[in-house]
């Protein structure tokens, strides 16, 4: 694994990948949120941020080159699984609450921005390290 680019990285480039992934189904949910019939989705990245964690790679990503950087598998190829919520809805069959909906973007984007928040506080230690190293 390298010094410079190590699991660290990878599982905080893996979280901000499934912030997005989040904030895009959420999206979808208000959009449909007057759809007859639409069934609000919910994201669920545990098991691949965790697979990421342990440095292990998605089970469709196989390592093509030597060169490739050791401890960032799964960030790359990382996958939530998406499931519909089956719990009762209105009378048309739509079961999308706007107010969990805004509480789950509120929730996803304060993650986002923890995460963003830790990576450039990585980056700057990275950034030290280079401009002090030799003194």
């Amino acid at each position: 694994m390298s010094v410079l680019f190590d699991r660290t990285l990878a599982v905080l480039g893996a979280g901000l990948t499934a912030r997005s992934e989040a904030q895009g189904v959420i999206a979808g949910n208000v959009a449909n949120a007057d759809t007859p019939g639409f069934r609000a989705r919910r994201v669920d990245f545990s098991e691949a941020l965790a697979r990421v964690a342990r440095g292990e790679r998605a089970p469709n990503q196989a390592r093509t080159d030597a060169r490739h950087f050791e401890g960032l598998e799964g960030a790359q190829e990382l996958e939530g699984r998406v499931e519909i919520d089956t719990s009762a809805g209105r009378v048309d069959g739509n079961n999308v609450v706007l107010e969990d909906e805004v509480s789950a973007q509120v929730a996803n984007a304060m993650e986002y921005q923890a995460l963003t928040t830790l990576a450039r506080r990585k980056f700057g230690m990275m950034r030290y390290a280079l401009d002090h190293g030799g003194r």
